[in-house]
Formats: C-alpha cells, structure tokens, sequence
C-alpha cells in the first residue's frame, strides 16, 4: 500500500495487458499513472503472466491485475483508463489486436453497470484465465455480484499456455 494517500471510496480490480514493444516496461507506466491519479489508490497487484495470444493478436502478452481504491465513478474511472492507453500509445482497430497497454475495469466494487459503452462486471471476464487467475492471487474473495460466486469459485481455468514472469512492488516511503 502506498502511505502517502489514503482514499476512501470503491475498490476496483482492473487487468492490465501489454503485447507490443517493452510489455513489462508498458505495464508499469500504466501503474504508474494509476499511482498519480489523486482520486485513487492502488492497495495490490498481481504476478505478471506471460499468455498466447488470443483473436488477431500474435504476439504473447503479459497480463497481471492489480486492486484500486477510487473515488471516481465507473464511467470517469474508464475514461482515465482510456487516456492512459492512449498516452501510452495504444492504438485502437482491429479487435483483439497486439497492443501495447490494455486496461479493463473487471469489477467495480459490488456494482453492476450497463451502458452502451461499459459493461461491469466484465462480461468476458470468467472465459479468460489471464484474467482470472491473476484476479484470484489478489481479489479471490471477491464476490462477482452477477453471479454471487467468489472469484476463486468461478475460476477452473488451467494454466496451459500460462506463465509467471516476475511481480511489480508497490514501492513504500
């Protein structure tokens, strides 16, 4: 946990992926801009996996998940997410394409959201073990509110084609 802040507000779990240029390098700049956001706080983050790419992507990825603490809503909250794609130059085309930072919003505390341009929870989420597992190393317990399952109950995914590759540190003061 980073002591220098101390958000009240909802927990999050959002996944990060980075499959083009310096994945490892990409994933911690989009850490990092999460860390200076001063209506947030992240409290945890995963292992960081390497996966096989899925869809028209051909590159392997490095997926991890890590926990916020925000006091922005959900549709502010995915439009810092957006911005910090883009300052980390994600483009936008293809779907399911290699890119360079990916950031999704998995669950917003135990809110369900729907609008025509974000659905929490997400609704792929339990078909995606570079989702899952990393999610369940730091948010297990977690209740999906769409299911009222854990998120270690709705995890039977395998490993196969999954593999850690290191871990980020919060860095404390």
């Amino acid at each position: 946990m980073c002591p220098s802040k101390n958000i009240d507000g909802t927990d999050v779990l959002i996944a990060l992926g980075s499959s083009l240029g310096d994945r490892k390098s990409n994933l911690h700049r989009g850490i990092l801009h999460l860390m200076h956001d001063p209506e947030s706080q992240v409290l945890r983050l995963s292992s960081v996996w390497q996966t096989t790419p899925v869809g028209a992507a051909k590159i392997p990825f490095y997926n991890m998940c890590l926990v916020l603490r925000t006091r922005r809503s959900p549709e502010d909250l995915m439009n810092l997410l957006l911005s910090i794609e883009r300052k980390c130059d994600r483009l936008r085309g293809v779907h399911w394409m290699d890119r360079t930072l990916d950031l999704d919003i998995i669950l917003y505390g135990s809110q369900v959201v729907t609008t025509r341009s974000l659905q929490i929870p997400h609704p792929r989420m339990k078909d995606r073990s570079f989702v899952m597992l990393p999610a369940v190393e730091i948010a297990g317990d977690w209740i999906c509110p769409s299911t009222s399952c854990s998120l270690d109950a709705l995890t039977e995914h395998s490993t196969i084609g999954m593999w850690r590759v290191g871990r980020f540190v919060i860095a404390t003061l």
